[in-house]
Order: structure tokens, then sequence, then C-alpha cells
């Protein structure tokens, strides 16, 4: 069930908590027919089961490593639960959208590299700045828009980028 409502609602399983009634459902328990018998003969649901999903958000952080690895971590059981290896050299600067799950790093060879926390692949490489990038943020300007990346590198100048448009800088 957890999965379907993963595909269908985008809700990644970690994050899900049922609900039947006022009793949270364990992640091994099984919903057979004998539960929706004892809430009909309690008087609840009309013999229907009914199900209420609560997205219940991890607390994640994002860090980057001296030899290029990008390290996602669950603050709550604090464990390194991704590994997002780079060739790119030392990571100078990381930045999460964390609605989005996207996450970009500003590595030392000039270059800036846009992740995707729930896939873990690299989605985007930015490449323009003559100097090694310093800072790096992540975000969107309203809801349904494509996620703009800020870079700034050690010669001062700084760059904004387009992921939903392939990644192309659109101004510097």
């Amino acid at each position: 069930l957890k999965q379907l409502i993963e595909t269908k609602a985008y809700i990644p399983v970690g994050e899900q908590r049922l609900i039947c009634g006022a009793r949270i459902l364990g992640d091994s328990e099984v919903i057979v027919p004998a539960i929706c018998e004892q809430l009909a003969l309690s008087g609840h649901l009309g013999g229907q089961l009914q199900l209420t999903v609560l997205r219940i958000r991890r607390r994640l952080a994002l860090s980057g490593h001296l030899g290029g690895t990008l390290l996602l971590w669950d603050l709550d059981n604090s464990w390194c639960t991704l590994r997002l290896p780079s060739d790119r050299g030392r990571v100078r600067a990381v930045a999460v959208d964390w609605p989005s799950m996207c996450a970009v790093a500003a590595y030392r060879v000039n270059a800036v590299l846009a992740w995707d926390l729930e896939q873990g692949v690299c989605t985007h490489t930015l490449e323009a700045h003559a100097h090694c990038v310093l800072c790096v943020a992540a975000g969107r300007a309203s809801i349904g828009d494509s996620i703009q990346v800020l870079s700034g590198s050690a010669s001062g100048d700084l760059r904004l980028w387009d992921l939903g448009d392939g990644g192309r800088c659109v101004k510097t």
C-alpha cells in the first residue's frame, strides 16, 4: 500500500504514517479483512476501511566532503542515508531546496553540480565560472516555478542558473 501511495502521491515510503481511526498502523501490520470486520462491529466506518496518510518529513542534513562526496544525513537516526561521489574535487559549499529534494554543490574545479536527492543522481553540471565557486543557493521564486541556482566565484562574479531550462545560465 505504501509503495502505491509513493507512486501516486509522490510521498516517500519513509515519510508515510497510516492512520486507521485513532490508531497509527505499524509498518509490519497487514491490513486484512479482519480489521475491517472489527471496525464494522465497533460501529466505525460503516464496515469500510478508511485510512489517513500523514506525511512526516524526515529531518535531513547535507554535508560536503573534502574528497568531493556529498553525504545526506538522517538526523533522527544519525545515519548517512546517501553518498553522492564526484570526481570534481573538494566541495566548497552546498545548498538544498528541501521541498524538491534538489541539492547543489560548489566544487573547487569551477563547477556546480545539481543533484536529485531522491534518485541519487546528478541532474545538471553548471560550468561557466572562470574561478573557484565558493557559494551556492537554490530555490524557487514561487510554487510551480523551476528551481534556480545562484553561484558565486572567487573572482566575485555571480551567476543565476535555471534548472528547468536545462541548467542554462540566465543572468551574470
